[in-house]
């Protein structure tokens, strides 16, 4: 790994590797799910100075750099949906979330053309933007790629995480009552003061 240059956008090097994975691999491990998440990153900037670069600015890449500070690291990976295994793709830093346009671009453009190009079968991504913009709802979960059809999946540990976060800020209202993060804490309060205890740590 020492020997290998990470950069924003796909690796060559790495590509080449998984490629050779791939070559051996059967038609049902081939059939792999696109994961796309974006991370928070730490403001500073930072000298590199074996590729005489500043590091910690908006970079996509292929696609280019900016003068901007980067926030946000977008990464690409791919999953087996029949076989258990994972690769990371690729990476872009970005100001503040990547833009719909450049996510597109960076999915349908790139990623896709390049899974393509290493034999994998993706069958689905899972971010919102990319969903959005591609109109894809319920009753069309999907969006074509050279005729292909890429479902969306949504990951439910997000899912659940995002439904916590929002009870916790916000609260629900289901059926004109209202859901509220303070009755949990109620709950957990009332329970921590008996033995047996029905709400565990």
């Amino acid at each position: 790994m020492r020997n290998i240059n990470l950069r924003p956008g796909i690796c060559e090097q790495l590509h080449q590797i998984f490629k050779m994975k791939v070559a051996v691999m059967s038609d049902l491990e081939k059939i792999c799910a696109l994961v796309i998440d974006e991370m928070a990153l730490k403001k500073p900037l930072s000298y590199d100075s074996l590729n005489d670069k500043i590091e910690g600015i908006e970079d996509f890449g292929s696609l280019g750099r900016t003068q901007l500070c980067a926030t946000e690291a977008l990464v690409v990976m791919v999953r087996g949906i029949v076989f258990t295994w994972k690769q990371p793709l690729a990476y872009y830093l970005s100001s503040g979330p990547t833009k719909t346009h450049m996510l597109e671009t960076v999915l349908k453009d790139i990623i896709i053309i390049r899974v393509r190009e290493l034999g994998l079968n993706p069958k689905g991504t899972n971010n919102q933007a990319v969903v959005n913009k591609l109109g894809i709802n319920r009753d069309k979960p999907y969006f074509l790629i050279n005729d292909e059809k890429i479902f969306v999946m949504f990951d439910p540990p997000h899912l659940l995480k995002s439904i916590r976060n929002n009870l916790k800020k916000s609260g629900f209202t289901m059926d004109g009552k209202i859901i509220s993060w303070k009755y949990i804490e109620m709950l957990y309060e009332r329970d921590s003061k008996f033995p047996i205890r029905m709400v565990p740590n």
